[in-house]
């Protein structure tokens, strides 16, 4: 029982250092000891791996620009989790009312509004990004840059590459893995590139 109060003590500790004091190695902290966990929770309720992906980032977009007003009531990882559920019911609503891309216009300029630094960075994260892609296998980096770069959809490079949808899937997966990790492993704002990838998504 003591090693879960100190592990919710913890987690209070780092977000109130990111609530207070802008402190972006506690968020990547937070991001690191909960993004597993997250992705298998939200795997269970959605189609696709893909997606769990997309609505976690979300899921941690959303903590920090909304960190003024979030209140920890029982513990963060608790407080994660239910964002993961109403993001996964928000995602199944977009969906059923999705007939064209109108629907991704205010989210973009929401995101937009809320943090105004982060996007005027655009260009420079997304020029990191296309040279860490570089270090990706032809393929995979291929599929990245259609996907994330020039926003196909999986059937449409599956039909461009002669390759399945599955394993455009499992392309995607695998380059997003490897940037997230060569982000942290060289010391670059976990949060800018949440908010990019959600931007360029």
């Amino acid at each position: 029982m003591a090693s879960v109060i100190s592990t919710n003590e913890i987690d209070k500790d780092l977000f109130e250092r990111v609530k207070l004091n802008d402190d972006r190695q506690a968020f990547a902290e937070i991001f690191n000891k909960h993004w597993e966990n997250l992705i298998n929770s939200a795997a269970q309720r959605v189609s696709s791996i893909e997606l769990a992906e997309e609505i976690v980032q979300q899921v941690f977009v959303d903590l920090y620009s909304k960190r003024a007003q979030i209140v920890i009531e029982s513990s963060l990882e608790a407080y994660l989790k239910t964002a993961v559920k109403f993001q996964v019911f928000k995602s199944f609503r977009q969906q059923q009312v999705r007939t064209n891309h109108q629907i991704h216009v205010p989210m973009a300029n929401s995101q937009k509004s809320d943090e105004p630094d982060l996007i005027l960075e655009s260009k420079q994260l997304r020029d990191e990004i296309f040279q860490l892609s570089e270090q990706l296998p032809k393929m995979c980096r291929e599929v990245f840059i259609l996907s994330r770069m020039e926003q196909l959809s999986n059937r449409d490079i599956s039909l461009q590459l002669d390759i399945s949808v599955s394993m455009v899937r499992k392309h995607i997966t695998k380059s997003m893995n490897f940037m997230r990790a060569n982000f942290l492993k060289q010391h670059m704002d976990v949060l800018k590139f949440f908010i990019l990838a959600s931007l360029i998504l």
